[in-house]
């Protein structure tokens, strides 16, 4: 084989994955979309009702829908600590648009997971993730909830390996959460209030839609 064919071959070979990982990317970048994105106001606080792949605030651009309020005395650190000895694997970032009654302002989160890279031969094919935000302080507040953090669910499948990747079945994974919360010693109220973004089962590209569109609220001590 010549040399010019030989790096012909190698040029067209290092085109195909870079291909690839730029579709990965562009995938990762756009999300996944929603015709249910609105405000869910409480007092004088705001926040939108899904999080989102970037810091737009775009119907097609969300990642998942906000379904947990820990409440009562709860931060951001303090639930990342409740959770963290079966969470204690971190992932990749998203954001949450807010006003905790004086702005709008955006927080970030890579959250917490089961399991760092599912789908690896030496790792389980699937993960349990969740992500949490709040302003500034790490925490926001209103008369209702007291100090309160916001936060979305969902399973990470073959995230890593090579083909078969999906991700999504925020109810299922809602619904361990809030187990998980009860056996660690509090208060829970699953599928406790509507935020408007019920999702019913669907799969849109590596994104599986499924949630009944109601948040449950844990209590922090």
């Amino acid at each position: 084989m010549s040399k010019t064919i030989r790096a012909l071959l190698i040029g067209a070979a290092l085109m195909t994955v870079v291909a690839a990982v730029v579709k990965t990317v562009d995938e990762a970048a756009h999300g996944a979309s929603t015709s249910r994105l609105s405000k869910v106001t409480v007092h004088e606080d705001a926040f939108w009702n899904y999080d989102f792949t970037t810091n737009l605030v775009r119907a097609s651009k969300v990642d998942w829908p906000i379904a947990l309020v820990f409440f009562g005395n709860a931060t951001v650190n303090k639930v990342k600590g409740i959770l963290g000895n079966e969470y204690d694997r971190t992932g990749s970032r998203m954001y949450a648009r807010l006003n905790d009654g004086i702005k709008w302002r955006w927080d970030t989160d890579k959250g917490r997971k089961t399991t760092a890279c599912p789908g690896l031969p030496t790792q389980p094919w699937w993960a349990r993730h969740y992500r949490v935000y709040a302003d500034g302080d790490d925490r926001l507040y209103n008369a209702s909830w007291g100090f309160y953090v916001i936060g979305s669910t969902h399973y990470d499948v073959r995230e890593c390996a090579a083909s078969g990747k999906q991700f999504g079945w925020s109810e299922l994974s809602e619904d361990w959460i809030t187990y998980r919360w009860n056996v660690n010693g509090y208060w829970v109220q699953n599928d406790w209030t509507g935020f408007a973004n019920p999702e019913p089962f669907r799969v849109e590209g590596t994104h599986v839609w499924d949630s009944n569109g109601r948040a449950s609220r844990l209590h922090a001590p």
